[in-house]
């Protein structure tokens, strides 16, 4: 008898339950959670934005830098011409104002 020098393919074998639990839904499953995923997305963007719009300008700019546009703490003390510390504790405190907005409490 000759032995296989190539690996056998066999067909994957998939079942309900691993589907579910890896994620994968039906695709008429999949289209109404998408829609209620996105219905839920633009709500919590809509939150964060009210959020943002609460906070005062200086700590919003600056939030806006470094969360959205990526900047360092040392690149955003450059841009604003402000020294890190001051951009430290500014985050600080745009980060406790937000999840007060959003969460109903600061942080602690």
């Amino acid at each position: 008898m000759r032995r296989r020098l190539t690996p056998r393919r066999e067909k994957r074998r998939t079942c309900d339950h691993h589907d579910r639990a890896a994620g994968r839904r039906e695709p008429e499953e999949a289209a109404s959670v998408d829609g209620e995923d996105a219905a839920i997305g633009g709500l919590q963007m809509r939150e964060i934005g009210d959020a943002m719009a609460s906070l005062p300008e200086e700590q919003r700019a600056l939030l806006s830098l470094v969360a959205i546009e990526g900047l360092t703490y040392r690149e955003a003390a450059d841009v604003l011409e402000i020294p890190i510390g001051t951009v430290m504790s500014r985050l600080a405190r745009a980060r406790a104002g937000m999840a007060a907005r959003l969460f109903g409490r600061g942080r602690k």
